[in-house]
């Protein structure tokens, strides 16, 4: 299938008559596809405006309550990039960010909840917001190529997983697995989430859409069994009280000794994955949301966000200055910093 036959004809956002970033189209057999495809840009992004896409689509869902659901990006090697970083910047009190990640969590809540099986199809980058968006759905089925990677980057911007990320993810691959990824930020590939149990099934490019469709219309992917040791370490570590002391004890000792305290993400990060895992889903979602509002609007996140879009910005219009420009000598140089990069330089 091509992709203009893929994408189908553009829809409208009914509130404010721009190209939606996403719509619903029959797939035959009573299964429905949410197709992924942000106007006039390469990349799929999270934004208010696909918050409000993303409704309109599960009211529609919803009522027709189908006999399963897929999503499908048409962007060639992107599932979804991540949350729009400049939403993210342009929080200013813990009150407005609280709130945006609330709002985030209850819409893949209302994913998680449909009564029917539902697979996100991978195709690409899915990152940050994108993989805590995959991760509500039942399944997830991914193209085994090189250009797929999952992760969850959002502690290199100075915040945390706001979306249900550090909730969803150690109850999905378990927590020993989970800590250290979003921690890291570290990317995936996609035998590498195979293995972890974030992705259910590999297949083809070519063969991802029938293969997704096949898994909502009632086929189920082989389930792949943990180590039975891994099991156990992770039932103590993350259900009792003295297991969870045990592991946030050594988890700091280790973060302290990398950080030196100079970010407040990976502590936040700490605290919520370990205490919310002996907490209901619910609780550990609120709390997340309290960790994100505090988190976007440190000076530290606004830098490190800073930097991002400043990367970006010259990614896009790298500097041309005259040649004359490079003329000038300089007698003194001064470089401020702190922690790995600024000791480094």
């Amino acid at each position: 299938m091509s992709g203009q036959e893929l994408m189908g004809p553009p829809a409208e956002t009914a509130a404010t008559g721009t190209a939606s970033t996403l719509h619903v189209e029959e797939r035959g057999d009573g299964i429905l596809a949410i197709i992924l495809d942000r106007p006039d840009s390469k990349v799929n992004l999270i934004d208010m405006r696909w918050v409000e896409d993303m409704t309109s689509a599960l009211d529609r869902i919803e009522r027709e309550s189908p006999r399963g659901l897929v999503m499908f990006s048409a962007k060639p090697g992107n599932f979804i990039a991540g949350a729009d970083v400049s939403l993210i910047a342009g929080l200013d009190t813990v009150e407005e960010a609280r709130a945006k990640a609330r709002e985030g969590q209850q819409l893949l809540e209302r994913i998680e909840k449909l009564p029917f099986p539902t697979v996100a199809a991978i195709n690409g980058s899915c990152l940050g917001g994108g993989l805590e968006t995959a991760l509500a759905f039942r399944w997830r089925v991914a193209a085994d190529e090189s250009h797929v990677v999952l992760g969850l980057p959002e502690v290199r911007l100075g915040i945390l997983p706001g979306f249900g990320g550090t909730v969803r993810l150690p109850r999905r691959i378990g927590i020993t697995a989970a800590l250290p990824l979003i921690l890291t930020g570290r990317n995936l590939r996609p035998r590498q989430a195979l293995s972890r149990g974030l992705v259910d099934r590999l297949t083809a490019p070519e063969r991802l859409e029938p293969v997704a469709l096949a898994v909502a219309g009632g086929e189920r992917p082989k389930k792949r069994r943990r180590p039975l040791g891994g099991i156990l370490t992770d039932a103590f570590l993350a259900r009792t009280p003295p297991g969870r002391a045990i592991l946030k004890r050594m988890t700091l000792k280790n973060v302290m000794k990398e950080t030196r305290g100079h970010y407040p993400a990976p502590l936040e990060i700490v605290d919520r994955v370990i205490a919310g895992s002996g907490m209901r889903a619910s609780r550990a979602m609120r709390e997340e949301a309290e960790a994100f509002g505090r988190l976007a609007v440190t000076p530290v996140a606004k830098n490190l966000l800073a930097l991002f879009q400043g990367g970006q910005a010259l990614a896009r219009h790298p500097w041309t200055g005259s040649p004359a420009s490079t003329d000038r000598t300089s007698k003194r140089a001064a470089v401020i910093g702190a922690g790995t990069m600024g000791g480094g330089i």
